[in-house]
């Protein structure tokens, strides 16, 4: 979750502006309740309540502005948003964490280790 997820937010936002990348990022409650589906996981009714004034609260700020965006970065903020809501609904059925702070620390620090070796590989700078 954390290594595509992150990894790929921060591929978009080199391809596309800081703003647009949040406002994508902010409709991932929305995106989680796609993959929660097959696990019977349903959002309630306060919950699609604050789903729908969360979209409020991205879409009212952006109104009358135009939307400039290259197709990489499209692709990129899809697909982070696509493998975190996936990994979150993983994460409380399928694949649970260990137990409390163990269980953050873990998830951290394997994401970081895959996003460290993906640089690596590709060669990406360091200091």
């Amino acid at each position: 979750m954390l290594a595509r997820g992150v990894g790929l937010a921060a591929v978009a936002s080199h391809a596309i502006g800081s703003a647009t990348v949040e406002r994508l990022m902010a409709v991932l409650p929305m995106v989680v309740g796609g993959p929660g589906r097959p696990w019977g996981d349903r959002p309630g009714r306060w919950e699609l309540a604050g789903m729908a004034v969360g979209l409020a609260g991205v879409v009212l700020p952006a109104q009358g502005r135009s939307f400039n965006a290259s197709t990489v970065g499209l692709m990129a903020i899809a697909g982070a948003t696509l493998m975190w809501s996936l990994g979150s609904v993983l994460q409380t059925t399928k694949l649970p964490l260990a137990a409390g702070p163990m269980g953050f620390a873990s998830e951290m620090l394997c994401g970081g280790a895959v996003l460290m070796l993906i640089s690596m590989i590709l060669g990406e700078p360091y200091s």
